[in-house]
């Protein structure tokens, strides 16, 4: 969940990112966070909200804008 319990964030297995409203009918937000090359085995939202933190068995951990969905780290 977002802080502001909004949105919820998931990384099912095998696909990326992805936002889902939770004040409506659950609708996907915006477009997924695409960048892993294998399974996102973690995920993590910053206290502000603003950040999403993802690892994977791809060896890499990547930073996301959860505005704009794009990564930035």
């Amino acid at each position: 969940w977002s802080p502001d319990g909004q949105q919820i964030v998931s990384a099912p297995y095998g696909q990326p990112v992805k936002f889902w409203n939770s004040s409506t009918n659950g609708d996907q937000v915006g477009q997924p966070c695409t960048g892993h090359s294998s399974y996102i085995n973690s995920l993590a939202i910053s206290s502000d909200g603003c950040l999403i933190a993802t690892a994977s068995d791809d060896g890499t951990m990547r930073l996301w804008s959860t505005e704009t969905h794009q990564q930035i780290g």
